[in-house]
Parts: C-alpha cells; structure tokens; sequence
C-alpha cells in the first residue's frame, strides 16, 4: 500500500542516527561548502517546489532499507532527493530545445525530477527505477501532479528495471542521473547510451547532478560541457 509505504519513508528517516536532524546537518554542510546565501537559495528553491508539485519526494532512505536485491545494493546509492535548484540550473545550462524530445531519468526515485521535467516541453519522460516501492510513489506522485494540474502532456512512464538491462527507447536523448548507483553501474550505462548514439546517429545529452562518478564519462570520450559546475556536469559527444 503506497501510504502506508510512505509512512514508513518517513519513519525510516526519523529513526536514522540524528536522523530528525538531517535537513539542519544538510544546510550547515552546504553552508560550509556554498556559502549561506546560496545554501538559502536552494531551501527556498525547496520548500517553492514541494509547495507546486505536491506528493513525497523530500526524504532520505538509506540503500540497506529499499526493496533492492543484495547484489543491486551494493552497488546503489542512498535515496536522497535531487536539488531542485540544481536541476533548475542544469536543464538551464543544457541550452537545448526541449521541445519534442525524450528524457531519461535514470534511479528516479519518488519521481521529483520527473515532475521537474514534466514543466518542460518534452514529448515523453520516462523513469527508470530497480526499487518496487519507490517507483510506485513515483508513479502515484506524478498521477497525482497531473490531475491536479490538468495536464495531457509531456507523456509519463515510470518503468521498474535494472539500469543496465533497461531497454532505451531509440528515440531518447536527454539522459538524467542523480548519483544513483556506484562507478560499475554507470559504466555500464554508458557503455548502452554510446551504442545507442552510434545506432541513432544523434548527439547525446548527459546531465549528471552530483557527478561523484563522472570519470566515468570523461573515460569514455564524453565531452564535458563548459556550462558544468561543481554540482553538476553536461555532458555530450563530439564525434561518434
């Protein structure tokens, strides 16, 4: 049952080590490496985003707690919700039009950069999760935003699969990562989005918030973007 799911969302993050602490620890830690004026920024960029879209997406889950298989989870990454700042400034700095394209969000999560993208002009976005529980959130949360809203459009999916194994729609070209799994994952990933290029004859765009693995891409002659920051990176192929 998804409510009952996201109590236990909520119960998990309160029963954390300093766990009802969490959001203080997050801004005095982003203090530190931000500064406070921008650190405000992404707190208001927060509560602004959470007010318009609704559902539960703002809450931290350790990997150990999700409904992961062993070996998923020594590879995945904690659930912790992509800064809506942050993919404010990506999609921003990505400098495409939007329009009539697909977007990949892969480890969607509860669905928050999903309901992101759903504001922009794309023809379909698509969620890739491996975790049963979040993905039914994700897929509640969006049901919900666009009911509410009265949107038809973009189209919305949101697919229970392995990253490495999920089947990419040939016409995909916006790619999303927010630091969902470990550098193996990623690979693998990227090693699928090249053969697709290839195959597809198209440019790539790869936004990667978080970009702890981002190597990865470099590695594998994606080219990163001048418009990248520390919180996040572009990246795309020069030559197939």
């Amino acid at each position: 049952m998804i409510v009952a799911y996201e109590r236990k969302c909520e119960t998990i993050v309160l029963h954390l080590p300093n766990g009802k602490f969490w959001r203080l620890q997050q801004f005095l830690a982003s203090s530190w490496r931000r500064g406070l004026f921008r650190t405000l920024k992404i707190a208001a960029f927060e509560v602004w985003h959470d007010l318009k879209f609704g559902g539960v997406t703002g809450v931290v889950i350790p990997a150990a707690a999700l409904d992961f298989t062993a070996e998923a989870r020594a590879h995945a990454s904690d659930y912790f919700p992509s800064s809506y700042l942050f993919m404010q400034e990506a999609f921003k700095a990505g400098g495409k039009d939007w329009r009539g394209l697909t977007f990949v969000d892969f480890g969607c999560g509860m669905g928050r950069a999903l309901l992101f993208a759903s504001t922009l002009p794309f023809r379909e976005i698509i969620g890739v999760e491996l975790s049963p529980s979040l993905a039914q959130v994700a897929r509640r949360n969006l049901t919900a935003y666009y009911a509410a809203t009265g949107k038809t459009s973009p189209l919305w999916r949101v697919e229970t699969a392995d990253a490495r194994t999920f089947d990419i729609p040939p016409e995909a070209s916006v790619f999303y990562f927010f630091n969902p799994f470990d550098a193996a994952v990623l690979a693998a990933v990227a090693d699928r989005l090249i053969t697709l290029a290839r195959r597809a004859q198209r440019e790539l765009l790869i936004l990667y918030v978080k970009p702890e693995h981002e190597d990865v891409f470099g590695s594998r002659g994606f080219v990163r973007l001048p418009a990248s920051t520390t919180d996040f990176a572009l990246f795309t192929r020069a030559t197939w």
